[in-house]
């Protein structure tokens, strides 16, 4: 079985799969004092708005088809890939993208599904993952230090971005991360990146968010950056500085047993960090037809949880860093 680029996040997906399946109940409670202290007073100030036991609502209505939404895709892995599916139900119901807010295999999915504007692209690029095999190796390593699946990862990325596509990148992405202007584990702190300068920065900041904490990885003008789900982990969503529409959030719950114990071999029971979080490029199509049936899934997709919408930078665990 090949250790995919994912590992590490997959590790921390099999102990946070409550708190990605039940986030208003985690409350941060393993971060310091700081971030338990702003999760409870999300808590405190959202309870009267719980719904359920996420807080989230099952309602989307297009009332015209220019509708937008911001979508959180959580770090899972290749199980992030049904996220293709739930993007393409989302356009052929009438909303259009106006962020994607993406960590590890979601922030993956995201560059190349707003870069590319097409599942089909997808498939092949992960398609040429599954065909190269880990550790997948870059044809140009000239700008990439780091990882080097991560390296192969970084040229895919860049590979897409063309004039327009890039800003698409630029307008619409954000990637969660953990970064440092020097090399070393211990001196990262939680951001999410966007409005990149260049193409190649692009690249490199999800080519980081991608390695799993396998290794560091450079991003131009940030420093040394590495995985980092802030949305899981802490509880971060959409800022309203950044919504000031105030349009509505989609996260879609791709840490759920429903969709992580899925693209496992037949032959065994596998436990869940061994399935679809290392192994879903090899059956691309089965989960990118999971998103597609989760659209409708109101507890998998859903509309304004609690903690996603409605929160100021200043509530965030993570520095958001505008890179323009």
């Amino acid at each position: 079985m090949a250790v995919a680029r994912t590992l590490m996040i997959g590790l921390l997906c099999a102990g946070a799969e409550l708190l990605v399946a039940e986030p208003a109940r985690q409350l941060r409670g393993e971060q310091n004092v700081t971030e338990g202290a702003i999760g409870l007073e999300k808590e405190s100030r959202n309870q009267d708005e719980v719904l359920d036991q996420t807080g989230a609502t099952s309602n989307r209505s297009v009332s015209a088809a220019t509708t937008l939404v911001h979508h959180i895709w959580p770090g899972t892995g290749f199980a992030s890939i049904a996220c293709a599916g739930v993007w393409e139900k989302a356009n052929a119901g009438g909303y259009k993208i106006a962020s994607i807010l993406g960590s590890s295999g979601g922030a993956g999915v995201a560059v190349i599904l707003l870069a590319s504007e097409s599942v089909s692209t997808l498939e092949r690029v992960y398609s040429s993952y599954a065909t190269a095999g880990y550790p997948a190796t870059a044809t140009d390593t000239s700008s990439c230090w780091g990882d080097t699946d991560a390296c192969w990862w970084q040229e895919q990325y860049l590979n897409l971005m063309g004039s327009s596509a890039f800003q698409r990148v630029k307008a619409k992405g954000r990637v969660s991360v953990q970064c440092s202007e020097a090399k070393g584990f211990y001196s990262k702190k939680a951001t999410v990146l966007y409005n990149f300068q260049t193409p190649l920065q692009a690249a490199q900041a999800y080519a980081a968010s991608g390695n799993a904490a396998m290794g560091e990885h450079w991003v131009t003008g940030v420093g040394w950056c590495m995985d980092w789900d802030t949305m899981t982990i802490s509880q971060d969503g959409i800022p309203s500085e950044l919504n000031t529409q105030g349009y509505d959030v989609w996260w879609y719950n791709t840490g759920s047993s429903e969709v992580m114990n899925l693209c496992c071999p037949s032959d065994f029971n596998c436990p869940m960090i061994t399935t679809v979080t290392q192994n879903g490029y090899q059956c691309i199509d089965k989960m990118i037809n999971v998103g597609r049936t989760n659209y409708d899934d109101s507890n998998l997709l859903q509309v304004n949880p609690w903690w996603a919408k409605g929160w100021s930078l200043s509530d965030m665990t993570a520095t958001w860093k505008d890179l323009r």
